[in-house]
């Protein structure tokens, strides 16, 4: 299921970085919906209180997941909005298992003409459109894309 963490503190570079790509260093996870918070990093993990049972051990930071098919589905990867996630990873609301999804907004008009944001290295597209280049920058047709994270909370 999924379920609305604890924050712990702040982590300065974490803050630090959000300062430098342009975001308010203080803002913390957005609540999109429950379980579900949009961040301007792509370290969601650094957001979680420990203490609350979200551990660092890769199991959880990676949890093995199902799609709607039962067949495999990627603890992390890019989507066009939150809303595919949980319509194919049913097993984020069905479950027992305690669960948080992080999605981090990636705009083209953010991207620079040379280098920048590619598909390749942030896990699966699991979106409705069909990218066609390697850099974001330089698709035609897809101007924002979210890069998600899936965490599970330990059971004590």
């Amino acid at each position: 299921m999924l379920v609305d963490p604890l924050f712990g503190e702040r982590d300065p570079i974490t803050m630090l970085m959000a300062a430098i790509v342009g975001g308010d260093m203080h803002a913390g996870p957005v609540r999109k919906v429950a379980g579900v918070y949009e961040i301007i990093h792509f370290n969601g993990e650094s957001e979680l209180n420990r203490e609350d049972g979200w551990a660092i051990d890769l199991d959880h930071q990676y949890p093995k997941l199902k799609s709607k098919d039962q067949s495999y589905f990627g603890s992390y990867g890019v989507c066009d909005d939150y809303q595919q996630v949980l319509d194919q990873c049913p097993m984020l609301r069905e479950s027992d298992r305690e669960f948080v999804v992080f999605v981090t907004a990636v705009h083209k008009s953010d991207q620079y003409e040379d280098g920048g944001w590619r598909w390749h290295k942030w896990g699966e597209y699991i979106g409705a459109l069909t990218p066609t280049c390697e850099y974001l920058y330089d698709e035609p047709e897809i101007r924002l894309v979210y890069v998600y994270h899936i965490t599970e909370r330990k059971k004590s």
